[in-house]
């Protein structure tokens, strides 16, 4: 690492000048390196900071809460090199924590750091938002037109909007909200303070026993069919405690009655009536974890 002699630009050009932010708790993806000598072999070992006693200065190991995510750690310019150094087989970088001044070696690649900066030299402090004046830095933004693809969590203090599909193997959580046209999650949505609403609705097609999948959505429409005069919906899939559900019909010249079966608490049947004209009628639920308890229904909707 070089040695500022004066503030000049020369000298900040000779500087380690790129740092990382954390994307969370990295206490198990900082190392310490140590070498020694063991059968005449030179060995080398990683120990995490999370299990070290011999941190540097000296501590009894760290923790997420001493390690945690948006933590800025700047490039000391040290290197570890596979085949070059023992007990290395991927690249690592020297680092150090400006709030621990702890020191150690990250995988620069590694999918718990984001780069934060690679013009600045590290002995300048972490910026803050230059339209406010306040707030320390964080990561850029990203604007692209191609695919953001995370095999990991993918989480946001604001809205998360996209006018196409979003698609996931693990939970979207959202602290405000999510809108989107198709949302799939394979073991979870959480919204922490928001809501997640969705941007299209979901048809159940007569036959005269239908089901409603409250996983597909939170809008239903059925259309009344010359064919089929009386309906039951079963609901399946019910999610999380207050939940919201809208059922909406639309009437044609026969009428139908229309009963929620398995899986609703309701007020009763619903019978629409013959109508000249297409009108609307919209019924309202909310989950209880168990069941599409009904909150109110509307009078027919010309």
């Amino acid at each position: 690492m070089a040695t500022i002699g004066r503030a000049n630009h020369a000298s900040y050009l000779n500087t380690a000048r790129t740092s990382y932010i954390s994307t969370a708790p990295f206490q198990n993806n900082i190392f310490l390196y140590t070498t020694s000598i063991v059968n005449n072999t030179n060995t080398g070992t990683l120990t995490a900071w999370s299990v070290s006693a011999t941190a540097n200065p000296p501590g009894n190991g760290s923790t997420a809460v001493t390690c945690p995510a948006g933590r800025v750690l700047r490039e000391t310019g040290r290197k570890l090199y596979p085949g070059a150094y023992p007990g290395i087989n991927t690249y690592m970088v020297g680092v150090y924590d400006a709030q621990t001044q702890l020191t150690g070696f990250i995988d620069p690649n590694s999918s718990v750091y984001s780069l934060y900066n690679n013009d600045k030299p590290n002995f300048i402090a972490d910026g803050v938002d230059a339209a406010t004046g306040t707030g320390t830095d964080a990561g850029m933004s990203i604007f692209t037109l191609g695919n953001i693809t995370a095999t990991g969590f993918i989480s946001t203090a604001s809205y998360l909007t996209t006018a196409g599909n979003l698609t996931t193997a693990g939970t979207l959580t959202a602290r405000t909200g999510i809108i989107t046209t198709t949302l799939t999650a394979g073991t979870g949505i959480t919204t922490t303070t928001g809501q997640i609403r969705s941007g299209s609705s979901t048809y159940i097609l007569p036959s005269g026993t239908v089901t409603l999948n409250a996983a597909l959505g939170q809008v239903f429409t059925y259309a009344v069919s010359n064919s089929v005069a009386a309906e039951t919906v079963n609901a399946t899939n019910i999610f999380d405690t207050g939940s919201v559900v809208y059922f909406i019909v639309t009437t044609n010249t026969s009428s139908c009655t229309i009963t929620f079966g398995t899986g609703f608490k309701k007020t009763g049947t619903l019978v629409t009536g013959a109508n000249t004209i297409a009108g609307r009628f919209v019924v309202s639920f909310v989950s209880d974890g168990v069941n599409l308890c009904e909150v109110s229904r509307t009078a027919l909707q010309s």
